[in-house]
């Protein structure tokens, strides 16, 4: 069957998110995290030997790097959104092989996009964005993830980020202001684009473990108070733990977690 084509808009911003081939982690540690913001940043602010500032391939408007994924809001410069993407994945691909001495393919072939063209739109993306490390349970707070663009938003810190908006009649400080009164989670299934990503059993489990570690929970599940036992139950539906999924490795009565899936819905 042949492939769709990719969706085009008028402002030419996306929404991008490259994975891991079959869900495999990108990012080991603090130095792969860094330089792939390193590679974003030779697009979006390129400098010849001299140090002389090039036009840019992108403008980067959000990012944030999870394990195993990666999110952009990004819109088109210098080269088109296959071009960029194709770019930013050779040069990190070729880092990976040479620090790992792997060969092979490192992302899933064909990145996921869907194009920006309302500022609404735009603003409940940069907040999921941000949102991903606390829906994934990892952190309590935005301000513990770094691997983000969280922190140029709430404190001004320079970085990738562009500040010159793709929309008419609305600041930069206005987007500012609202990404940083986040006060509830962007449902991504109204984002237009299914985002999910299916999990294996152990990563399953580990998304578990993390959100009974950060709320001082025991990571069994059947021993925990109902009430506590439904939060994390809640809290890894939402993190794209499957209901049969989390059945089958928690023991827990199918028809108990769809229940509370539904619950999620309404």
């Amino acid at each position: 069957m042949p492939r769709r084509a990719r969706k085009t808009g008028v402002t030419g911003v996306y929404h991008v998110m490259l994975r891991g081939v079959n869900r495999n982690v990108i990012f080991h540690d603090e130095q792969d995290f860094r330089k792939f913001i390193k590679v974003l940043e030779q697009h979006a602010h390129p400098v010849d030997d001299d140090g002389i500032k090039k036009e840019p391939s992108c403008n980067i408007y959000a990012y944030c790097l999870m394990s195993n994924h990666v999110h952009l809001l990004v819109q088109e410069q210098g080269k088109t959104l296959s071009e960029l993407m194709k770019c930013i994945g050779i040069s990190y691909v070729s880092y990976v092989n040479k620090r790992y001495d792997r060969c092979g393919p490192l992302f899933q072939d064909r990145f996921l996009s869907e194009p920006v063209d309302d500022v609404g739109y735009f603003i409940k993306l940069l907040e999921y964005i941000h949102q991903n490390p606390l829906r994934a349970g990892m952190v309590n707070s935005l301000d513990a993830y770094p691997w983000s663009s969280w922190f140029e938003y709430k404190y001004d810190k320079p970085g990738l980020c562009v500040h010159s908006l793709p929309f008419s009649g609305i600041s930069w400080a206005e987007i500012k202001e609202m990404v940083c009164q986040i006060n509830e989670t962007v449902d991504e299934k109204k984002l237009g684009i299914d985002y999910s990503m299916r999990m294996t059993d152990d990563q399953a489990r580990s998304c578990i473990a993390r959100i009974c570690e950060n709320e001082g929970l025991n990571p069994d599940l059947k021993e925990l108070p109902k009430e506590n036992r439904n939060y994390v139950i809640i809290k890894a539906l939402e993190n794209g733990v499957g209901v049969r999924q989390l059945s089958r490795i928690t023991f827990i009565a199918h028809s108990t977690i769809h229940r509370l899936s539904q619950m999620m819905d309404k």
